[in-house]
């Protein structure tokens, strides 16, 4: 339930990430074809639902949480590289 809820969020992945899972191609075109309809949703207006952070802090959590949340575990960003985020290395100069 969770990866739909994900996918309701983040859209349908690339077919290269089924791809990875070698199912069969009926299951797979099962798959990419019922999700044809989902597309990717701005995180912004959801990071920033009530207007209260500044356009930067609200651009740079959306990146950082979209780079968390890619699909394919290979081209997620590591724990290492989410600290050393602008989200996160601005704050250190205050």
């Amino acid at each position: 339930m969770q990866l739909f809820e994900h996918m309701a969020l983040l859209g349908k992945p690339d077919d290269n990430y089924f791809e990875k899972f070698k199912l069969p191609a009926d299951m797979l075109n099962y798959f990419t074809k019922s999700m044809d309809n989902w597309i990717k949703q701005d995180l912004k207006p959801i990071i920033n639902e009530f207007g209260v952070y500044n356009e930067r802090d609200v651009e740079l959590a959306a990146d950082l949480i979209d780079k968390c949340l890619t699909y394919d575990w290979e081209n997620r960003i590591t724990a290492e590289q989410a600290l050393k985020h602008p989200f996160f290395t601005e704050y250190k100069k205050c």
